[in-house]
């Protein structure tokens, strides 16, 4: 029993290294050409709807897996340009807490003529 638990978490962890390194797959629509023939003219063509004329897709539960080693990261391991922005939202939480709220607008009533 603790074999086939074992087997699972290791295909599971292939599978999870295999989202992160390698995100995208071949367009199956258009077969990675990015476009997509007519019916009746097989000259004619346009922009596989689908893959955007890239011819890759990404693969289902791709973006899960790269969101959450992103938001796994520590602040220190991003980018330079990524901890400035983090620590302008920082302070911008801050300043929000501790300042009141100031009062709504107010607009001047509107003059309608009623028919």
């Amino acid at each position: 029993m603790t074999l086939i638990v074992l087997i699972a978490l290791g295909a599971a962890a292939v599978q999870l290294a295999r989202l992160y390194l390698f995100p995208f797959r071949h367009c199956r629509r258009c077969g990675a050409t990015g476009r997509k023939h007519s019916r009746l003219n097989r000259r004619t063509h346009a922009l596989c709807p689908r893959c955007a004329g890239t011819g890759r897709t990404l693969r289902p539960g791709a973006r899960l897996v790269h969101r959450a080693a992103l938001g796994a990261r520590s602040p220190q391991a991003r980018s330079p340009q990524a901890r400035a922005r983090l620590q302008v939202r920082e302070t911008e939480a801050a300043e929000r807490t501790q300042t009141p709220g100031r009062p709504a607008r107010q607009f001047p009533p509107t003059q309608r003529s009623n028919p």
